[in-house]
Formats: C-alpha cells, sequence, structure tokens
C-alpha cells in the first residue's frame, strides 16, 4: 500500500509530502517505460532513440478534473505526489498529446526524420488503435528534441505505446524503439456532489478533508466527525453499464481513489461489494477491502492512502485500485462501500477522494473483417480428389484466426483442407492472420461413388474465432469426370469342341464407365498345344467402340486338332484396354476344352430313400445321397452343384470335393448335407433341390431329377405355467383355479388337461374363456400368435365334506399326440385345504306375488337348511312387513313354537339338515282393497369369512285385490209346529257388498229324513246362486226360494243350512231344530 499524506497549510493551496511505505518503481515496473540500452557514445555518425513520453490532455479543464490520478505531473497544481503514484494515463474519449524526447547521441546532426507512433490494445494481438507518425526537426549531436501527437482514445483499458525513430542512416537501430504501459480509463467522479450516487444516513459530501473542493465522507461531519456504534452504511454507484467489458482479461479491472481518516480498530472499515442482477460479492474473500485510520487528526494537515492490489489473475505486479473480478462486469453493473462498525473504539470515519474505474474492452465489430477469393475450378473423377486454390485475407484491424468449412456437398463425397505445401489442415483447425496478411491454401473435394458427371457445386466459409458473425464465403465449383470402365460379363466356365472340329464361341464385353468409349481387344496365351488355334476370331475387330452402359458381343475361335485327347484344356486372357485412358483395362480368363459326346444323369436314387422320406428335427441334418449315372462309352468327370435358391433358412452343405469321375456305365455318389432352420415347423418341406452335373469333358449337362423328400419332425414342448392357485376350496361350491398353458413347439399342437388327487365324490372340469371344455385345448404355433392360452381348472366340492381337510392335487397338460420333449414344465402341484363353512339356505317361494281377498287365510311351507359343513348355532328365521296394519298378521311356526311378525325363531342345525316351517299370513275383513303389503322371511346364519352375518332372504309382495261383505238371513221359524209330511216354504236372504262377483251354494246338512228343494239350479246337493259385485253404497239382494218337507218320524237332531263360496269355503251356516 502507497500512503501520500498532505498537510494543509492554508484553504486556497495544499502541500503534499509523499510518505511510501513501499517502492513504487519495484512494485510497478510494468509503468515504467522500456527500451533497448543505448551504445556508447560515437565518434561520428548518427544515434538517435526514442528517451522518454510524456502524456497529458489538451483541455485545461480535463487536466483540472482528471489530474489527480493521471500519471502526468500535477506538482504544478497546487499539490504534491510521487510522479509515479497514479492508475491512468488518459480518460476515454478525451483528447491527449503523447510527447515523445528523441536523443541524439551520435556526433552528427541528424537532419529531418520521421517519428511512428503506436498503441496496442494489450487483450488482442496486433490490434493497434493508434498508428501515425510525425516529423522530427534535426536534432544536433549529444542533444534531443520533443515531438508530440494529439489523439482521442477510442478504447479504454490497458495499452502499450511504442515509439520508433525511423531515421534511414541510423547507425545504430537496435535502440529505435522505446514502450511502456498505456491506461485509459473510462468513468471518473471527483466527489465533489452526490450526482447519481445514493448515500445511505450519515454517507455526505463533506470538505473537512479534500484534496479537490470536496470529498464523500461517512460520519457526522466535519474536522470533529465520529461514528456511531454497529454501523452498516453504503455508498452505492448509479447502475453502470459494464456490458463491453472483456470477459477474460489479461489484467484485471481496477477501482483506484484516495482515501483518509480515521477508525477506532481494526473491526472497523469499508467493505466493498460488487453487485448487479443478482446479488452482492465481496471480492476480498469476505473481510474488508481496507481499514486502518491515515489520518486521526485533520487540524495538522492530512494524509492520503491509495490502495495497490495485484494487477493480473495471473498474480503480476502491485498496481493502485482495488482489483475487480471480470466476471461480475455486466450491463447492470452497480458497486458500493459499505462502513461497517463494531460496538465499541470509534474513529472520524473515511472521506473518498476522486474516484477511478478502468477495464478491458473488447473490440467493436467492425474492427474485425475478412475476404475469401477463389483461383479456378477443379477436375476429378469419382472417388479422386479434385484441387480448388483460395485465397483468405484479414480484412481485419487485429491478428485474428478463421476456421474454414465446407458446405453443400451431397451425400457421399468428401471434403478436406490443405496447405499449399500439402499439409493437411485438420477439421477444427483455424488460421491464423495477421491484420491484412493473404493466406494461400487449398480446398479438396472427392465426388462420392455414385456422382453424376458434370458440375457439383459446394460453398467454402470462412469464419472468425473472435467475432463469429464475421465470415466470408465463395462458391467452388468441381467438375466430375466420367469414367472409362470395360467389363467382361461372367462367361461359362470353359468352351468345348469335339476334336477335329473348328469352333467360334462368344463373350459379352460392356461399357460400364458413364463416356462413350473405344476399347481394344487382344488375347494372351496362358495355356496352349500345338496345333491348337484359340484366340479372337478373325470376324471381330480388333476395337469396339461402345456408348455408356451398352454392351458388345466378341468373337472367338477354335481349332482343335483331332489327335486331342477328351479333357485337354487351353487358356487365354482375353484383354479390353479403354482408349480414353489406357490405364484401365478388364481381363477375363477363358478355357477351351476338347470335349466328347456324354450321356448321363443325376438325382437321388430312389432304392436310398427311407419309407416316408428323411425326417429332421429343427436344427439338426440329414445326409442325402445324391447319384450321378455316367451312361456314356467313355469315362465322364462332372461338376456337381445344387440349385439352393429359396433355402427360407435351410442350409444345404456339399462336400469339399464335388468333381466325380465316373467310369462308363457306372455310378458315383456324392453326400449332400441338409440342415432344417431352428425355428422349422411341424411338417415343413426342405427346399426342392435341383441338382447339376455338368461335364467337364464335354461340357453337357446331365439329365437332372429333383428331390423334396426331407420333412421337419413335430416337437411337442407343451408349458403349464399357475396363475391364480386359491389354497382353499369350499365346500358345496365351485372354486376356479386359473392356468396359463403355452405351445413352445413347432407346429400346432392339442393340449391334453387332467387332474389327480381329487378326491371321490368331488367334480372338476375345464373352462375356456368363460365356456365349459370337454376336448383338448387347440394351440398354435408361436408365430401364429394364437400359442397361449389360459383356461380355469373348476372343482365342486360336496357340501358335506369336512372342515379343514388337506388335499394335494396335480394338474398336468400332454400332447395328445406324441410326446412332450420336456416334461419338467407339464405339471403343476398344489395344496388345498376344505373350507369351515356355515352357509344358511332357504328354500324359493312358491310364489313371489299373491293377489288375496280381504277376510281371507294363506298358508305357506318353508325349509331351511344347514348347507354348510360345520354345525350353526347361529341359524335363525323371521317374518317382517314393510307395513303395520290392523286385521294384517303372520306368524312362522314349527310345529310346536309360532312367531308372530318380527320375532326371530331361532333355528340351529348340524350340517345339511333340513327343518320344515309354515308361514301363515291373514287378511282381515276390514282392510281396505289396493293395499300391497311386502313380506321378507329372512334366515341369517353364523358369521361369514369377513365375519359378517349371513343372511338370506325371500320377499312375497300380497296385494289385497278384493273385499267380501256377505249378510244371510232366512225365514224359517223354528218356533212353528209343522206335521209330518207337511210342507212350508221358506226363503234365505243374501246381501252381497262383496268387490267381486260371488257364486254361492246353498245346503242343507245333517237332516238326511227332510226333503228340501229350491228353485235355483241343484249342482251336487247344492243350490247355486250367483251374485254380481257389488259395493258398500249399492249392494246387492238375492234369494233362494226352496220348500222344506217334514218327514213322518224326523230324528231329534237339528239341521244345518250352510252357504259356501265358489272354492268350498263355507261363508255361512245356520242351525236350527224344527218340532213336529
Amino acid at each position: 500500500m502507497v500512503s501520500m499524506r498532505c498537510f494543509l497549510l492554508t484553504r486556497a493551496a495544499l502541500l503534499a509530502v509523499l510518505m511510501l511505505l513501499t517502492s513504487w518503481s519495484a512494485l510497478v515496473p510494468e509503468l515504467g517505460e522500456t527500451e533497448t540500452q543505448p551504445a556508447a557514445g560515437r565518434a561520428s555518425g548518427i544515434d538517435v532513440y526514442p528517451s522518454g513520453f510524456d502524456l497529458e490532455y489538451t483541455s485545461s479543464s480535463d487536466e483540472s478534473k482528471y489530474r489527480l490520478l493521471s500519471s502526468h505531473d500535477p506538482s504544478g497544481a497546487g499539490f504534491n505526489r510521487p510522479a509515479d503514484l497514479y492508475v491512468i494515463d488518459g480518460m476515454l474519449n478525451r483528447s491527449q498529446r503523447i510527447s515523445v524526447t528523441i536523443s541524439n547521441q551520435g556526433s552528427t546532426s541528424s537532419g529531418g526524420f520521421a517519428l511512428r507512433i503506436v498503441v496496442q490494445h494489450n487483450e488482442y494481438q496486433d490490434f493497434e488503435i493508434l498508428n501515425t507518425s510525425v516529423t522530427v526537426p534535426s536534432i544536433a549531436a549529444s542533444d534531443s528534441a520533443t515531438v508530440s501527437h494529439v489523439w482521442v482514445p477510442h478504447y479504454g483499458g490497458n495499452h502499450t505505446l511504442i515509439a520508433t525513430t525511423l531515421h534511414p542512416t541510423d547507425d545504430n537501430t537496435g535502440n529505435d524503439a522505446r514502450s511502456r504501459h498505456l491506461t485509459i480509463g473510462q468513468l471518473y467522479d471527483n466527489c465533489d456532489s452526490q450526482g447519481q450516487w445514493s448515500f445511505d444516513p450519515n454517507w455526505m459530501i463533506d470538505s473537512a478533508a479534500t484534496l479537490s473542493g470536496n470529498a464523500f465522507h461517512v460520519g457526522t461531519a466535519g474536522s470533529s466527525s465520529t461514528y456511531g456504534a454497529s454501523w452498516d452504511k453504503s455508498l452505492t454507484s448509479p447502475v453502470l453499464d459494464l456490458s463491453n467489458a472483456h470477459p477474460n482479461p489479461n489484467t484485471y479491472p481496477k477501482l483506484g481513489f484516495f482515501y483518509t481518516g480515521s477508525v477506532g480498530d481494526a473491526n472497523d472499515g469499508i467493505l466493498i461489494e460488487w453487485g448487479g442482477t443478482g446479488g452482492w460479492s465481496n471480492t476480498h474473500a469476505g473481510g474488508l477491502s481496507f481499514t486502518g485510520s491515515p489520518d486521526d487528526d485533520l487540524t495538522d494537515g492530512t494524509s492520503w492512502l491509495i490502495s495497490n492490489e495485484v494487477n493480473s489473475p495471473s498474480g503480476g505486479f502491485m498496481t493502485p485500485g482495488f482489483a475487480v473480478p471480470a466476471n461480475l462486469l455486466s450491463f447492470q453493473t452497480q458497486f458500493r462501500m459499505r462502513f461497517l462498525s463494531d460496538a465499541t473504539n470509534h474513529g472520524a470515519g473515511y472521506w473518498v477522494e476522486d474516484i477511478v474505474f478502468v477495464y478491458d474492452e473488447v473490440v467493436w465489430p467492425e474492427e474485425f473483417g475478412v475476404s475469401l477469393s477463389k483461383g479456378l475450378d477443379g477436375h476429378a473423377r469419382r472417388g479422386h480428389w479434385s484441387d480448388h486454390q483460395l485465397t483468405i485475407t484479414n480484412d481485419g484491424n487485429l491478428t485474428d484466426e478463421f476456421l474454414p468449412t465446407v458446405s453443400g456437398l451431397p451425400a457421399g463425397w468428401e471434403a478436406q483442407f490443405v496447405h499449399m505445401s500439402g499439409s493437411t489442415i485438420l477439421p477444427g483447425m483455424s488460421l491464423q492472420l495477421d491484420p491484412g496478411q493473404a493466406l494461400n491454401f487449398r480446398v479438396q473435394i472427392k465426388p462420392g461413388a455414385g456422382a453424376p458427371t458434370g458440375s457439383q457445386t459446394a460453398t467454402v466459409t470462412v469464419t472468425s474465432q473472435q467475432n463469429q458473425p464475421t465470415t466470408a464465403s465463395v462458391q467452388v465449383t468441381t467438375i466430375v469426370d466420367p469414367d472409362y470402365i470395360p467389363e467382361w460379363q461372367p462367361s461359362a466356365s470353359s468352351f468345348y469342341c469335339l476334336p477335329g472340329d473348328t469352333c467360334e464361341f462368344s463373350v459379352n464385353l460392356t461399357n460400364a464407365g458413364d463416356g462413350s468409349d473405344t476399347f481394344v481387344l487382344t488375347a494372351a496365351d496362358i495355356i496352349t498345344w500345338d496345333n491348337w488355334s484359340f484366340t479372337i476370331s478373325g470376324n471381330q475387330q480388333t476395337s469396339v467402340t461402345l456408348p455408356p452402359q451398352m454392351t458388345s458381343t466378341v468373337l472367338l475361335a477354335a481349332s482343335i486338332p483331332a489327335s486331342a485327347l477328351p479333357g485337354q484344356q487351353a487358356v487365354i486372357d482375353l484383354i479390353a484396354t479403354s482408349q480414353a485412358d489406357s490405364s484401365v483395362t478388364d481381363s477375363i480368363r477363358l478355357n477351351l476344352t476338347a470335349s466328347m459326346v456324354s450321356d448321363s444323369s443325376v438325382g437321388v436314387d430312389p432304392e436310398d430313400i427311407p419309407v416316408g422320406g428323411w425326417l429332421v428335427d429343427p436344427g439338426d441334418s440329414v445326409e442325402v445321397p445324391f447319384t450321378v449315372w455316367n451312361n456314356a462309352t467313355s469315362q465322364d468327370t462332372f461338376s456337381f452343384t445344387l440349385e439352393e435358391s429359396g433355402m427360407r433358412g435351410w442350409n444345404i452343405s456339399l462336400p469339399m470335393m464335388t468333381t466325380l469321375v465316373v467310369r462308363s456305365g457306372e455310378t458315383s455318389r456324392l453326400m449332400v448335407t441338409v440342415t432344417a432352420p431352428l425355428n422349422a415347423q411341424a411338417g415343413d418341406p426342405a427346399p426342392v433341390l435341383l441338382p447339376t452335373a455338368i461335364s467337364q469333358i464335354s461340357g453337357y449337362e446331365a439329365a437332372s431329377t429333383s428331390f423334396s423328400g426331407v420333412r421337419v419332425l413335430m416337437n411337442h414342448d407343451l408349458m403349464l405355467t399357475p396363475i391364480d392357485i386359491p389354497t382353499e376350496v369350499e365346500p358345496a361350491g365351485s372354486t376356479a383355479f386359473r392356468f396359463e398353458v403355452q405351445n413352445g413347439g413347432n407346429g400346432p399342437d392339442h393340449a391334453v388337461v387332467s387332474l389327480s388327487g381329487i378326491p371321490l365324490g368331488w367334480s372338476w372340469w375345464l373352462l375356456l374363456e368363460g365356456v365349459n371344455l370337454s376336448g383338448p385345448i387347440s394351440l398354435s404355433p408361436e408365430y401364429e400368435g394364437l400359442h397361449v392360452a389360459q383356461f380355469d381348472v373348476v372343482i365342486d366340492v360336496p357340501g358335506s365334506e369336512d372342515a379343514s381337510q388337506s388335499f394335494e392335487l396335480t394338474v398336468s397338460v400332454t400332447p395328445m399326440e406324441g410326446s412332450d420333449n420336456n416334461q419338467s414344465d407339464n405339471s403343476h402341484t398344489f395344496e388345498i385345504l376344505t373350507k369351515r363353512v356355515v352357509r344358511p339356505w332357504l328354500s324359493e317361494l312358491e310364489e313371489s306375488h299373491l293377489d288375496v281377498r280381504t277376510d281371507s287365510m294363506h298358508v305357506l311351507g318353508l325349509s331351511v337348511r344347514n348347507d354348510g359343513n360345520s354345525y350353526d348355532g347361529e341359524l335363525r328365521i323371521r317374518v317382517t312387513a314393510d307395513t303395520l296394519l290392523p286385521g294384517v298378521h303372520a306368524t312362522i311356526s314349527n310345529g310346536g313354537l309360532t312367531m308372530n311378525l318380527g320375532e326371530w325363531m331361532a333355528t340351529p342345525l348340524p350340517p345339511q339338515r333340513d327343518l320344515s316351517l309354515v308361514a301363515i299370513i291373514t287378511i282381515g275383513r276390514d282392510v281396505a282393497v289396493g293395499t300391497q303389503i311386502t313380506f321378507n322371511f329372512t334366515l341369517e346364519g353364523g358369521a361369514d369369512e369377513d365375519g359378517e352375518p349371513q343372511v338370506v332372504v325371500r320377499t312375497l309382495i300380497v296385494a289385497v285385490a278384493w273385499h267380501r261383505d256377505l249378510a244371510f238371513e232366512h225365514s224359517l221359524d223354528a218356533s212353528q209346529l209343522i206335521s209330518p209330511g207337511q210342507r212350508m216354504l221358506f226363503k234365505v236372504n243374501v246381501t252381497s257388498r262383496s268387490s267381486f262377483t260371488e257364486e254361492l251354494k246353498f245346503k242343507f246338512d245333517d237332516a238326511p229324513d227332510w226333503s228340501v228343494t229350491c228353485s235355483q239350479p241343484e249342482v251336487a246337493g247344492g243350490w247355486i246362486l250367483v251374485v254380481p259385485a257389488a259395493s258398500a253404497e249399492s249392494p246387492r239382494q238375492l234369494r233362494w226360494d226352496c220348500e222344506l218337507t217334514a218327514p213322518d218320524d224326523p230324528p231329534p237332531n237339528p239341521m244345518l243350512m250352510t252357504v259356501h263360496d265358489g272354492d268350498g269355503e263355507q261363508v255361512w251356516g245356520h242351525s236350527l231344530l224344527m218340532v213336529l
């Protein structure tokens, strides 16, 4: 840290006295000037060199505003500080004069010459933000002169100033250049007014301690200022747009200012924090940025301090100002000086004077530029490289790297970049160019294998790696040249000609290129014999001209002497050479064989075929013998092959030797291995095998018989999987066990399901998709998708089966035919227990609805059963009605005990026992017609598995449909005496208010000796009277008109008169005793 103490002498002037804590020149060497040391004085000649710099503002107002922290010597401005103690050399966009002192240490006057002044941006290679020349007047020997140049810096940050003398006859050019650091600040505040700064309470403008009129102060005002306990007071800058800051500079941004004042102890001080869009950051690892007391007595003059910190992220030197990490700078940046104090030992606070901020800027986009040009277009055939020369020029103002790329090529084409020397420019490798530099390089393009002839355009682009929008492009055209390709078409393995004959043959030549071409034909002997001739026919021209993709026939001639042996061969190479490109040829080797007359056949001998043909498992093999019969008069040699098209996964293997030598009249066999696919299905036939046997002596093909006698065996592979297996079965109920069967075999199969271990008296059946199944389960092979089926084994357990009995059952599946290859997964064994069951059962009612009349009674029979396998002591029954009405009654009776409506009757029963009950329902005379009563007969048993009582309910709906109201009276008078044989007329009157037609029968009972006749029809000893329906308001009145004849000697017993309805129910009766 460097300290500068200023003593206040008067209000008008300040005398600054330097108090250096460390050596400034040792701490900041890069702020000094650099030069090559001058040589010793010469006796004669010229030796001029820059010997010093001075930087000053051209405007007096700028000089006054920025002088405290600028490099120009401020001693004439009313205060003194070391000339090397500064932060900046100038300000952005402020006119500045660069003065250079040139010395001549030679022995001769220099005469006029030029001086070049260059300012380079330190963050970019060769980026000159100033490059100018000034004229230097003649300098006498051992003298010096000063020249200057005025400029306005438009880039802030850290730069390098270089001055170079350009004397044409300088004896010593080693000292012609001199440089120094040049720092241009962007933001400067004299702290004379608040402006856009934000002051917390106790921050203020104060003049008690100042270098330029006023200062920012925290504390109370004046020279007797103090501050309070536990202060946290901030001075906050306005929002700064620093979006043009270099993101990764070589030199830290710096915040510099002078400060003075005092604090009570090291716990009090200022914390500098930076913020923007997301909170505040402390650049001093959470501690204070500065503390201490530069001056604790302002009455005897003022000491000011400016802090030093390292100038580079990589270390570097100490320079004035606080270092700021570049990542804290953005388009919305603020910083604050946060004054913190503890509870004790307080001082005067701090005064802050003249604040400057400097940071390295990114270059403007217009500083970048590039252009690209091309030479002649290139030619290439498919698969070959074409060359295109390119020239790239860096039109920008700084050294840059440019990445070359190619676009627009069809699929299958290739491209690469190479230097003019031939070395490859690897993908992703950039080209570095200084400002104004041009570089030649090449792009090579290879047409794809299927590229059409003609032109193909691609685009070459170079892109700046420092400023991506800076690009340049050119289009290069590759001309695809045609290919010249002669191609012989496949030919017979040999041509055949009988000894003593002259023969002619042909082969086909195709122009496989894409340009018309002429092919020169030649023949070269490989194997030849005396007196044999095998060459190009005399009828064939020695050259053939063909358009692209066209074919021509080339004739060959052969002559074999009569002495040649059958099977003797001559061999030639037939060669076609392209005239368009003589390096392109194609040749075909041709055989000529002295032939014979062959008579042969080939096929499978029927005697070798087993009954039913050959059967093979999937993936297995069988050997099939093929026989060649030689019926010729001479021995023959045959080449054996098989037609192998349409194999569908089958594999045919021939032995290594497929040549058979067969004597006349004999046969020879060759074993062919036929292998079935692993996924072959049952019954699949092997492909038809078509043998071919060609005589190697005559070229004749033997008569061939095809064969297709190989079939695939059925492999049974059923798999049983349990899906849902209950552990208990319920007596008097059915329990379903769910299984899945899968056909893993190679054909359709029928799975037979069996169940073993089931006790006598139990029954079971199968359910497939909810339907009873009596036969096997049909399954397709896997590839048809119906190879899996789920089914239920349903077991019906008698109700009498005891509880908690254990049984082991086994469900199995087997093929209906054949045996399973893997029986380990064909069955599943499981154990079951019989449940303890109490199940109440109540018989169904014969009718669920009764239409009744008033004044009627109805008897119902009920049966109760314990249908479980355990004693049910909680079994009980009752009858309830939904409506309680006078005249409506219901009872349940077991023969000895009768229970009324709503009363429970206990009916405990052993398992599988029944109890008969009688229910009586009575409808009174006065119950209204239309009344409907619902009777519920509820049987309740012991608890089920969930602990809930088991309930069975039978419901009877009784509807009162009719009303009966009959009244009877008669005219017989028992007190009237009657003589034997005397007749007496009497009447029986009936008054009906019934709502239905009554059919009434009047009878005399218990009077066999009395004679009674009535006027109504007599039916079965009674007289019928039909009374139409009536009502209470309109009754019906009818009568029986009868005659009574007394017997001669009647018994002394009363007579009984009765009336019955149509159902035989007595509706009236009267007994009387007549006296003779």
